[in-house]
């Protein structure tokens, strides 16, 4: 496992934090509760990693400066069909 994209992790708030030999970076609610996104990055990618934004609950972004070309990953977990027509307008607004 190199890059891995997690969504509905229920994690709370938003920051990164080591495990092993992995790097988490991962953006939810400030409560905790639905939704959530993430993103695991082995120890050779999460040194290539220039920034990263937590765009919301739903969307995660990771800049990484790998060769021969950057990568900008994007982990988003649309809402589903019993979320709200203004959450759904509100994700892909942010989106």
């Amino acid at each position: 496992m190199n890059i891995t994209g997690l969504s509905e992790t229920r994690w709370s708030g938003e920051g990164h934090f080591s495990s092993g030999e992995r790097t988490i970076i991962h953006s939810g609610k400030e409560k905790g509760g639905e939704t959530g996104v993430a993103i695991v990055l082995d120890k050779k990618h999460a040194g290539c990693m220039k920034s990263y934004n937590p765009v919301s609950d739903r969307i995660l972004t990771v800049k990484l400066n790998t060769k021969p070309v950057a990568l900008n990953i994007i982990q988003v977990y649309a809402p589903t069909s019993a979320s709200t027509q203004e959450e759904a307008e509100q994700f892909y607004s942010d989106l």
